[in-house]
């Protein structure tokens, strides 16, 4: 028989409107680059007050054993999700980053950040010729110095005091006025 997670206090409806939050988030997930079933995976996994095992995951998400692994191991690989202390039998368990500002930087520093780079390097390759005008190739290349700077930002506003994850309240107040 299969382990059953147990949902205290959660009635249909919300079950329902937990799996459509969660499949919101996998929307928007799969927006950045990742699959719709690893925003799922991490949606529920940051909601839920226990961790899960892969075999939970699978039951939770509706999903295959061999799909939950390879989702389990690219969100470990970014820090969107980490180890949880083994559950019972030293089955292993997951968690979400509780550090979620931690969790974007990994994949603004090790994907966007490398996306961008190759692309100020093959613009650096081009020159401008007959059929490519001079004006645009320039503005191209001062748009991927501006991308990167605002990634950098972005990242560095994500490091220490500050951190709108830390204290979203503030962020607001301060930046968008409210």
């Amino acid at each position: 028989m299969k382990p059953k997670i147990k949902h205290p206090k959660v009635t249909l409806s919300q079950r329902a409107e937990i799996k459509r939050l969660a499949e919101l988030v996998g929307q928007f997930i799969e927006y950045w680059g990742f699959k719709a079933v690893q925003g799922r995976m991490w949606c529920y996994l940051y909601l839920l007050r226990q961790p899960l095992s892969s075999v939970q995951l699978a039951q939770v998400l509706e999903i295959s054993p061999a799909l939950v692994t390879q989702s389990v191991q690219i969100l470990l690989e970014y820090r969107v999700i980490v180890e949880a202390p083994k559950g019972p039998n030293g089955v292993l368990r997951f968690e979400a980053n509780p550090d979620v500002a931690e969790a974007i930087r990994e994949v603004l520093s090790r994907r966007e950040s490398k996306m961008l780079e190759a692309i100020q390097e093959a613009h650096g390759r081009l020159e401008p010729s007959v059929n490519l005008d001079a004006e645009r190739l320039e503005q191209v290349g001062q748009w991927v110095v501006l991308a990167r700077m605002l990634l950098g930002s972005g990242v560095d506003l994500l490091r220490g005091p500050g951190n709108p994850f830390e204290a979203p309240d503030d962020f607001q107040e301060r930046f968008v006025g409210r």
